[in-house]
């Protein structure tokens, strides 16, 4: 082995264990685009902005998958779960695979493209591969093209997968080539090798362990007497909360629906709470709103839980968040 293996963090290896048949731990992320303005380059040098076309937008990507590490590294598991899952860099990447043609024949709608995410999100992503994919889908109604993209959320979080989108489509004014990859290619290891690094990386763990410790006592202190100040509630473990008709066993199927709201509605809303003791940010309106209409549901379905449902919200370590 040429060089000790590269490990998943914690963090990122728990998207790997939560990972069941019913739930896939991906993430996607759509972009219509205007296939007569984007114009990405075929290449790195080419100055031509041609209409985008899928064999010019598979090539275009292609050409930055050098930039895009992430991109580039198949995840293995550990056996028997010994310890995190490892990445290994591929450096040939199988196009086949990775981008996917769809066609909506030249009248397709929305609810078409939204048909079409479900279909997408409703399967595993191959860990045989890297695990992404991008489905290129034209024959939209109004001339635009969706791109739909589907990744591991080891490896993003969605601020960091709209950043990626964004330097995909972009084009440059200065585009430098990638440097020469290296020509050897690591060999997959062996299960041995395998269990005999992740032994080794928990012996030498085992030695974080007492400050580990300490570190967690500090936090569960800290938040205590935050609780205690503001008179916080905590949500109450999973297995607490109520049974509604949405929150029960899942399937592998997914149904992927969108609802607009102008941003310019949620910064009139703000504007009226400007000066007032608490200051209300788009964040709050947004999750305001949503909430809102999770009871309006509830209530339309003579649905009426004895206690609050506990909901998970991502939120962006970057603290990128809504403009206030």
């Amino acid at each position: 082995m040429d060089a000790p293996l590269v490990r998943l963090s914690g963090f990122d290896a728990g998207f790997f264990y939560s990972q069941t048949p019913e739930v896939h731990q991906h993430i996607h992320v759509v972009a219509l685009l205007d296939a007569e303005r984007v114009g990405l380059r075929d290449g790195p040098r080419e100055g031509h902005r041609g209409v985008l076309t899928f064999e010019s937008f598979t090539a275009a990507v292609s050409s930055r998958l050098p930039l895009l590490p992430p991109l580039r590294h198949r995840t293995i598991r550990v056996p028997f779960a010994l310890h995190h899952p490892v990445i290994l860099p591929v450096l040939e990447i199988d196009t086949a695979h990775h981008f996917r043609h769809h066609d909506l024949g030249g009248a397709g709608t929305a609810e078409n493209v939204r048909d079409l995410v479900s279909a997408i999100a409703s399967s595993a992503l191959d860990e045989h591969h890297p695990l992404w994919e991008m489905h290129y889908t034209e024959g939209l109604a109004d001339g635009r093209v969706a791109v739909i993209v589907k990744l591991h959320h080891s490896l993003a979080d969605g601020v960091a997968i709209s950043a990626l989108l964004e330097h995909i489509i972009a084009t440059p004014a200065a585009f430098d080539p990638p440097q020469r990859l290296p020509e050897a290619v690591r060999v997959a290891p062996s299960r041995a090798s395998l269990v005999r690094e992740a032994l080794r990386d928990l012996i030498i763990q085992l030695r974080i362990v007492p400050a580990l410790v300490l570190r967690t006592a500090r936090g569960m202190s800290a938040a205590s007497r935050y609780q205690r100040v503001h008179r916080a509630t905590v949500p109450g473990p999973l297995g607490s909360t109520p049974r509604v008709s949405f929150n029960g066993r899942l399937t592998a199927r997914r149904e992927f629906a969108t609802a607009s709201i102008p941003l310019a509605r949620f910064r009139e809303l703000r504007a009226q709470y400007q000066g007032q003791d608490d200051d209300v940010t788009l964040n709050d309106l947004v999750l305001g709103s949503v909430s809102g209409a999770l009871r309006h549901w509830l209530e339309a379905h003579d649905e009426h839980p004895s206690k609050p449902l506990t909901v998970g919200i991502p939120i962006s370590l970057d603290d990128l968040s809504l403009p206030r």
